[in-house]
């Protein structure tokens, strides 16, 4: 505690003042490390605040407390500090999420232009999300999406000395309410052997009948399938690991939980591997390749292959994700545990609980304790006085 009320604390790393003025809550960022110099530094500008206070000669624009040389945010544009920050994240996120940053730095151009770091106020990130949402037309949930990349730059320019804080948009990142996501809508029984039935017999597209299969039997993502090698598999394809994905760009990563795991497969699914798998195969050949033999781009396969052969089979359109819903899906209504499928589909049983355990289709119902009257002829009881209100 400096003074009577101005108090010296830490926020992300960095010493900042705080104290209350006429019912009003004040912080004031100093930019400076915690160390004992700047401790005392910080003492000594917390007593000027509170000698300030007591004289009633308090600025509460708090200019007159500020430094008086330029600050770093005041150098710095929004645009220079995010492309500043892409490539400080260049390798460590995979081409989709560049992709993403580069659409970011777009909007961030448009239409803050050449604004300084200093000038992006909460104010300014609200109406920039009324922007995106009003005139742009963008989903609550891409803009917090968008706002939680802006939210950890700016931590990362905080932390690194670049800009000063505070960050703007946090606060507003948590205030945005997005919709829940859509609940699964997974295939039935008959229509995923329709589906099976339909890869298998198809004039042009069989080649992808142990694809569906395999996606189908084990709900692993679209990736994760794409990426198999037949090195992921045990010797007579009783097991399988998984630790990898493959990306639309070919680039390997790890998961997205960037968890492995490991289980059983079911005997005509093993079946199915065997025979799939070629007499001369490599340990790190594809097992699911295209016709060409390179990897299967999922974005292709959806548009020019999946949606037609649905269309024929007059299936209800669902994107090819929607097989790892119905494994989930079946798996739960079958029995088993939420403990026992995370292992396999790497989910977490929270995210088993909340997006598939409540679309089921054996829904629990509450009990009946009471039993209500409901006759239109019944005759109402007569009022009494009571005495208490």
């Amino acid at each position: 505690m400096a003074g009577r009320g101005v108090q010296v604390n830490l926020d992300k790393g960095r010493l900042r003042l705080s104290w209350s003025y006429s019912g009003k809550r004040y912080h004031l960022y100093l930019g400076l490390s915690d160390t004992p110099t700047n401790r005392l530094a910080a003492e000594a500008k917390a007593n000027v605040i509170e000698l300030d206070i007591i004289s009633s000669n308090f600025d509460p624009t708090l200019k007159k407390y500020r430094p008086e040389h330029t600050t770093k945010s005041q150098t710095i544009t929004a645009v220079d500090l995010y492309q500043r920050y892409m490539k400080y994240k260049q390798r460590k996120v995979d081409p989709k999420t560049q992709e993403k940053y580069r659409s970011i730095l777009s909007m961030l151009t448009n239409y803050f232009k050449e604004k300084k770091v200093s000038s992006i106020t909460e104010g300014r990130v609200e109406d920039f999300y009324d922007y995106l949402l009003n005139q742009r037309g963008m989903a609550p949930r891409t803009i917090k999406d968008r706002f939680t990349s802006l939210s950890s730059c700016w931590n990362w320019g905080i932390e690194n000395q670049l800009i000063d804080p505070p960050n703007p948009w946090a606060a507003v990142k948590k205030e945005i309410k997005a919709p829940p996501r859509n609940q699964p809508h997974p295939f039935t029984t008959a229509e995923c052997e329709k589906i099976l039935e339909g890869f298998r017999t198809h004039q042009h597209f069989a080649h992808y009948y142990p694809y569906v299969y395999f996606a189908f039997s084990t709900g692993c993502r679209p990736g994760e399938i794409i990426g198999l090698q037949w090195k992921h598999l045990s010797e007579d394809c009783s097991t399988v690991w998984i630790g990898e994905q493959l990306t639309r760009t070919g680039v390997r990563k790890p998961t997205k939980n960037n968890k492995s795991r490991i289980f059983g497969l079911h005997e005509d699914l093993q079946k199915m591997l065997l025979e799939h798998r070629p007499q001369d195969f490599q340990p790190n050949d594809l097992v699911f390749p295209g016709p060409n033999g390179a990897y299967i781009n999922d974005n292709n396969f959806c548009k020019r292959i999946w949606k037609p052969v649905l269309s024929e089979l007059k299936v209800e359109y669902r994107e090819p994700y929607a097989m790892r819903d119905t494994l989930v899906s079946q798996a739960l209504e079958s029995g088993l545990m939420p403990a026992t499928v995370s292992p396999m589909t790497g989910h977490s049983t929270r995210v088993l609980y909340e997006h598939y355990l409540g679309n089921l289709k054996g829904k629990p119902t509450v009990p009946k304790f009471v039993n209500v009257v409901l006759k239109k002829d019944q005759e109402a009881p007569e009022e009494t006085d009571c005495d208490h209100p």
